[in-house]
């Protein structure tokens, strides 16, 4: 064969390859692209959990800066009343200003204390490290620990065999004490706090119910700064803290991939139930 009977290709045409080696490649290829597909989901769905956390956060500062800034400028105003007009201003009026003072700085010092703990739920959030627990066993241990410390109410543990979850200890821990300060904070002397656990096959839950005064209406009890209602339970001890616990329990519950939802009961009272990522497999998927 000369050089004039040579098939010269097309310049920058691909060479010709057998069929084998094309199937080969559309294959390659599909899976190539399947795996970018799922890439581009996942940072998709971090970037939105990213961005709601972002919200999330900028609505806490926004409420505490303001909560901040209301508490110093009543104390900062009564301060210069009293400092530029002691001898002017009549006894009661002094004590009226001191108390006020006094008053005002307790409840920074509360509302500090929750901003701090929303921020340690965050490094806890960061380094979640789920194992494989049984939940029934880790809620009897609980419910008789703080029972020896809410003596005015009564915590009853209802057995449910072995319930196996996937969760972090620490942040669960933290969980159930949120939940049950909760339960008693809005709940009247002498009444039930009942906790129990529930395999559901590929989750598991945990219940914590109260008799206390119910949710209100409207309202996402969930959200920062919110208290319910006003009001308080039949003995008279009035509602305490900011509004920022059930708050750190959601997000708390979220970082170990769970849900958390509030359900008024039938009676009095309401039940929160936490839903985890079911340990019944011994590795988790």
């Amino acid at each position: 064969m000369n050089a004039r009977d040579k098939v010269e290709q097309p310049q920058g045409a691909a060479p010709e390859r057998d069929a084998s080696w094309t199937a080969d490649t559309g294959r390659i290829w599909g899976l190539s692209t399947a795996l970018e597909s799922d890439r581009a989901d996942a940072e998709g769905r971090r970037a939105q959990g990213l961005e709601a956390r972002l919200r999330d956060q900028a609505l806490l500062f926004a409420e505490a800066e303001h909560k901040l800034k209301t508490s110093l400028g009543i104390v900062a105003g009564w301060a210069r009343t009293l400092d530029d007009r002691w001898d002017e201003l009549p006894h009661e009026v002094r004590r009226e200003a001191v108390a006020t003072i006094r008053r005002t700085t307790d409840d920074l010092w509360v509302h500090c204390d929750a901003m701090l703990v929303e921020l340690r739920s965050d490094v806890t959030i960061i380094d979640t490290e789920p194992v494989r627990l049984d939940l029934d066993a880790i809620l009897a241990v609980a419910t008789m620990g703080y029972a020896g410390a809410a003596t005015a109410h009564r915590f009853v543990h209802v057995p449910g065999g072995q319930v196996w979850a996937w969760v972090d200890p620490a942040s669960l821990q933290q969980v159930l004490g949120h939940l049950f300060d909760n339960a008693v904070k809005y709940s009247p002397t002498g009444s039930s706090i009942t906790v129990r656990a529930r395999d559901c096959g590929q989750t598991a839950e945990i219940d914590v119910a109260d008799e206390g005064i119910g949710l209100p209406e409207g309202v996402d009890v969930f959200a920062p700064f919110t208290r319910g209602r006003a009001q308080a339970p039949d003995d008279g001890h009035g509602p305490g803290g900011v509004g920022l616990g059930l708050y750190v329990v959601r997000k708390l519950v979220e970082g170990m991939g769970g849900t958390i939802m509030a359900t008024p009961n039938a009676g009095a009272g309401t039940t929160f139930t936490v839903r985890l990522l079911g340990g019944g497999l011994q590795t988790r998927i």
